[in-house]
């Protein structure tokens, strides 16, 4: 069997993008609704998600840690969080934690990415340790020895808000460690392995990693959810001989 790429197919594309954009409209064979009421269905999902959906938080207590050009990246990629999570039937109640709003990164946000102050997401600057109960929370960093088997509503799962150019290790499971928080890493050495070409670098950016926790919460599929959220350019494949995809 030859190996399957990272990079979507052409129908993949569009089952992923189905899976994320397909109104109660849509699937009930009404007719297709204007953009106006699309966008306003759209937000109101986001509301009830804020209420009931399944909790993600960036924690951005990283800020001083960035240069100016790394913090015009993490504004953009917390952008395309919100971007992304408006396109799924089910979105996630997404906490923007330890965010100060006098601070270079919130101004950036605002300057560069229209109605951000009001996006349906809770911005606090509360870090996620005083905003969860600690056994609510899983810290999400490639640098924990525990391995995330599956996603739950019972839990929040925290994304550090971090773009490094110099690749530092340890800075969020250091974080995770001092505030004595469970820590876990995507499970990519479990469900997928190296093609014949790439960078083969786990460095994931924010908004990738939201993505796989929300394709792998709808499909329920580790490999499916990494191999739609992982660059092409990384070389990583699905590994076809690993029947644990679904836990």
């Amino acid at each position: 069997m030859t190996e399957q790429s990272v990079q979507l197919s052409k129908s993949d594309k569009e089952k992923k993008e189905g899976r994320k954009r397909k109104s109660g409209d849509e699937e009930s064979g009404h007719p297709r609704i204007s953009k106006k009421e699309a966008k306003k269905q759209r937000n109101e999902k986001c509301k009830e998600a804020m209420v009931s959906g399944q909790r993600i938080c960036i924690d951005l207590s990283f800020e001083d840690t960035m240069s100016e050009k790394e913090l015009r990246r993490l504004s953009l990629q917390l952008s395309r969080v919100y971007g992304a999570n408006r396109q799924y039937i089910e979105p996630a109640h997404i906490y923007f934690s330890s965010f100060n709003k006098d601070g270079p990164l919130y101004k950036e946000c605002v300057k560069k990415h229209d109605g951000f102050q009001n996006y349906k997401v809770e911005m606090t600057e509360k870090g996620p340790e005083n905003l969860f109960p600690k056994a609510d929370i899983v810290y999400l960093t490639p640098d924990s020895p525990n391995v995330l088997d599956s996603v739950s509503k019972d839990k929040v799962y925290i994304i550090g808000g971090l773009v490094d150019e110099t690749i530092n290790k340890n800075i969020t499971s250091a974080k995770a460690e001092k505030e004595g928080l469970k820590t876990a890493h995507l499970p990519i050495d479990e469900h997928l392995k190296k093609g014949l070409h790439g960078t083969f670098k786990k460095i994931l950016t924010v908004n990738q990693v939201f993505e796989i926790l929300m394709m792998f919460g709808e499909t329920g599929d580790w490999t499916e959810a990494l191999t739609g959220g992982i660059p092409k350019r990384t070389g990583f494949v699905a590994n076809t001989n690993n029947s644990r995809s679904k836990p």
